[in-house]
Formats: C-alpha cells, structure tokens, sequence
C-alpha cells in the first residue's frame, strides 16, 4: 500500500524537521500508543493498539531512522509483529520552507503487511488505513500549531 499527501504548518523548517525525526515528540501523535522505548535517537519501540474488523489487539513496531538531510529531508523504516501479522513500513517526509515561518511538509508512506491483517479486505484495511493517517496528520498539525 503507497500513501502519500502534503500539509503547511505555521512553524519555520528547522523547528518541523527536529519534531518529525525526535522519537520523544514524533510518537506523542501516533493514535492508541501504549508504550514507547526510545533507544537512541535514530531508533525506538512503539506498542499500539490496533483495530480492523474482527482483528483486535497490540502491535510492536520497531523503527529506524535510516536517512537524514537536515532540515529537509529524512526516511524511517518500521517492523513490526502482533496479532497474527506482520508490518513492514517506509515513512520519508520533504520539506520546503514556504516562509521564514510556514513550512510544507509532503510526506510518503509504503507498508506491506502479512498474516491475519493482510488477509482482510484490501477496501476495508485501506479506508481503515486512511483514517489512521489522518489522525497522526492532524495530531502533527496541532502539536506545531
């Protein structure tokens, strides 16, 4: 599955680059969290709950900050286990500057999942899928508002 969109926020480039790839801040967003372990600045654990039709329960991700261009650009890769599935994620974000104090964020995401999960629907798990964006988007958007 390939996702990809663009927001502004009002806040300058430098300031939305070190939110995006700050574990402790990035994963204040992320819907359902129920644990997080930073491990360094470049890796952390995250426990989620996750919901999709019949499938209920936690998910353990590991991510890695794998590639960084301050302040404009960076990509994490994601790996997790739970509920009789796996997920393989691949989140990048660009950054432009659109004033000293606005700043557009175009973001891309890539996921493969396995087991149980991916056996579901592929219209229910992508508008399931959607609706998950748009809460980390809009929980982005206000934590730079």
């Amino acid at each position: 599955m390939h996702y990809e969109g663009s927001f502004d926020v009002k806040r300058n480039i430098k300031e939305v680059y070190d939110f995006l790839t700050d574990p402790r801040k990035f994963t204040t967003v992320i819907p359902d969290l129920e644990n997080v372990e930073i491990i360094d600045s470049d890796n952390f654990k995250v426990r989620a709950k996750v919901g999709i039709s019949f499938i209920k329960g936690s998910m353990d991700v590991k991510f890695k900050i794998v590639e960084k261009n301050e302040p404009k650009y960076a990509k994490m890769v994601g790996n997790g286990t739970g509920l009789q599935s796996s997920v393989n994620l691949t989140l990048s974000f660009d950054l432009e500057e659109i004033d000293k104090n606005s700043t557009k964020v175009k973001w891309f995401i890539d996921a493969q999942l396995g087991g149980l999960i991916a056996s579901i629907g592929s219209r229910l798990l992508g508008s399931v899928a959607e609706k998950y964006l748009e809460k980390i988007i809009e929980g982005i958007k206000s934590k730079l508002s």
